[in-house]
């Protein structure tokens, strides 16, 4: 998943290290809207962009580990930091559509995919 700030997509993922952090400051995940939702709109901005930071860091990170795993260099860039995103990103480009985006991350990043291999061998027709 990507969203795009400063006329760039910027690549976000719901790791388990995405989700550990999140989840140390929301409480219970099912609560991470109450996070965009707060009466200080300026505590509402602050949560963005860190959750924003958040998987923006994880997506590095888990493509660091690919390539690594791969035997590949990696050569990406480094995620933006917290307070750099707060000079990057403009109050206007904090709308639903950024949370929709981040949402739809998790979700994306929560998803189950089983993959099945054909069998070989004597019971490989009795398993299909």
């Amino acid at each position: 998943m990507y969203i795009e700030a400063i006329k760039k997509d910027l690549p976000l993922c719901y790791t388990v290290e995405a989700q550990t952090k999140i989840a140390a400051k929301a409480g219970r995940l099912e609560d991470l809207k109450d996070l965009f939702e707060k009466e200080n709109s300026a505590e509402t901005v602050e949560n963005i962009i860190w959750v924003l930071a958040i998987l923006m860091e994880a997506a590095v990170n888990r493509e660091k580990v690919k390539c690594k795993m791969l035997g590949e260099d990696y050569k990406g860039g480094e995620p933006p930091s917290y307070d750099e995103l707060r000079m990057l990103i403009e109050v206007n480009e904090l709308g639903k559509e950024t949370i929709k985006e981040i949402f739809a991350a998790m979700s994306n990043g929560s998803q189950t995919t089983v993959e099945v291999k054909e069998e070989k061998g004597k019971n490989a027709k009795a398993t299909q």
